[in-house]
């Protein structure tokens, strides 16, 4: 069965198909350019900043489970650049690996 777009469905078909490979045009892709790492970003907007500040200001998220202290160590270990370590890479392998069997 050929699958062209979410409106036309069709069963196998001969020569004289009513569609052919190339008729569509691909998705509009990134060029990838050697040489070039591509990175992920992430952006906080300034409102969700002041919504955090303010929590934590309030002190809303003292009583809960979030523990301040180490997501502060860790964002600051992961603007170093130092998070990632081949250990806790380890760690978190053998966690997964105990948990799926």
């Amino acid at each position: 069965m050929d699958i062209f777009g979410t409106h036309i469905i069709h069963g196998s078909q001969g020569i004289t198909a009513p569609h052919q490979a190339g008729m569509f045009k691909k998705a509009n892709t990134t060029e990838v350019k050697p040489g070039v790492v591509s990175r992920d970003e992430v952006e906080i907007s300034s409102k969700a900043q002041r919504m955090t500040e303010s929590r934590e200001v309030a002190g809303t998220m003292d009583n809960s489970d979030i523990r301040l202290d180490l997501v502060n160590r860790i964002r600051a270990e992961i603007a170093n650049g130092t998070y990632e370590t081949p250990e806790k890479l380890e760690i978190a392998m053998e966690r997964l690996l105990n948990r799926i069997s």
